[in-house]
């Protein structure tokens, strides 16, 4: 797992002053590693895709057959 503290953030150090790098600081969590290439447009190289498509092997369920499915969310669960 990726961890990585920023040690960017403005706080107040050990001798009571103030300095970029003091203080408590970010930390990020199972970083990503990416990079932008050039030439990838504003959509990227895919192209735009709002809807995601859904895999052959699961347009033969309707959402009907994942009705009673236990929900993680109760709160937002339909019944």
């Amino acid at each position: 797992m990726c961890i990585s503290l920023s040690a960017n953030n403005w706080g107040q150090c050990d001798n009571e002053t103030k300095a970029v790098g003091c203080g408590p600081q970010e930390i990020y969590r199972n970083c990503a590693d990416i990079s932008v290439l050039p030439g990838a447009g504003i959509r990227g190289s895919a192209g735009f895709n709002p809807r995601p498509r859904v895999p052959k092997s699961m347009k033969k369920y309707s959402k009907d057959y994942f009705k009673h499915m236990h929900s993680p969310y109760p709160h937002k669960r339909r019944l």
